[in-house]
């Protein structure tokens, strides 16, 4: 499973300025990852996608990407789990949502995990996410 920990911002109009709020997410490695062995370091590329994609990690168009890029994120084996050993920050299109999902893909732009974006309140702006608290597992789900 994929679990993230983070924050994103938010801009509540009664306030008039950004608050960081937590987010987490949840979810797993794609069919064709599910039940092999993790490698013991790996760069993963993140998007944000406002569609579900398909347990293959496919079934989604150019539009439904709605991180600005791909940020990379550096994993190193630890306890049976890939944890991400820099921070993560994506930055999203113009636009808010109740929930995205995330996706990783490797260097040559096939799917490996991917999992749902939770958050009390509006995703907007962007998320980050702090080193270790990126967790993939061999584990699929979602």
């Amino acid at each position: 499973m994929v679990n993230v920990r983070g924050t994103f911002t938010a801009h509540p109009h009664h306030y008039g300025h950004r608050t960081m709020t937590p987010f987490k997410a949840s979810g797993g490695v794609v069919d064709r990852i599910a039940g092999l062995p993790l490698p013991q370091e790996i760069t993963l590329y993140a998007i944000l996608l406002s569609k579900k994609p398909n347990l293959d990690g496919t079934g989604f168009t150019p539009s439904d990407v709605v991180s600005d890029r791909a940020m990379p994120v550096h994993f190193e084996f630890d306890r049976e789990n890939l944890v991400n050993k820099n921070a993560l920050e994506l930055h999203l299109v113009e636009g808010a949502w109740d929930h995205l999902y995330i996706q990783f893909h490797d260097q040559e732009g096939e799917p490996f995990a991917k999992g749902m974006v939770i958050a009390r309140g509006t995703l907007e702006h962007w998320i980050r996410a702090a080193p270790d608290t990126v967790t993939v597992s061999p584990r699929r789900r979602m």
